[in-house]
Parts: C-alpha cells; structure tokens; sequence
C-alpha cells in the first residue's frame, strides 16, 4: 500500500517483506523488514519493526546459503521438521535475494 500526504490514520500489521520509502527530493531507499506494526498520524508515517536491513546491507553469500539449508529440509522433510519454519526461512532467504537484486 502507498501513503500519501494527508493520509487517513491508520494502523497496520506488517510480516516480514520489504519496504520502499521515497521521499520528494531525496530520491528512494529500499529496507528488508521482519514483523511489526505501520501506522500514518497525521502526516507522519512510523513503522515499527523488530528488524530491518538495508538493500545494500544484505549479505548475499548468507542468503543462498540460507535458501539452501531451507530448501533441503523441506525436500528432505525428516519426521520432526517444523514445516512452517522451515518455508518461513525459505520465504525470509528469497526475499532477501529479490531485494539484492534490486540495488
């Protein structure tokens, strides 16, 4: 969702994604976010998040590796695998990549 001057208030839950925050005059920044809360007030955005990393901050060795091992669990599903986990690692790693790319 975008948010633009004089935006309604709100509050949102926000999972684990990235996020795009442009600001006129000063060009755009891309962030890797974990779990946490958006919310607009006045015209002011916040968000509240438990983590976040900078596009050019990803560490892209780490996040193949991490796609990896994720990827294997789940293809070798051993009978105590915490499957939601383990696709949540897969899905954190790939987005990862997706938002490396875009630097």
């Amino acid at each position: 969702f975008g948010v633009l001057p004089d935006h309604a208030p709100m509050v949102a839950a926000l999972g684990f994604g990235f996020l795009t925050v442009r600001v006129p005059g000063e060009g755009e920044q891309l962030y890797c976010t974990g779990d946490g809360l958006f919310e607009v007030d006045g015209n002011r955005a916040y968000v509240l998040v438990n983590t976040v990393e900078f596009c050019d901050e990803i560490d892209v060795e780490r996040a193949e590796a991490a796609k990896g091992r994720a990827e294997k669990r789940l293809k070798e599903n051993p009978e105590n695998l915490d499957i939601e986990r383990a696709r949540a690692a897969l899905f954190r790693s790939i987005t990862r990549l997706k938002i490396a790319e875009k630097k």
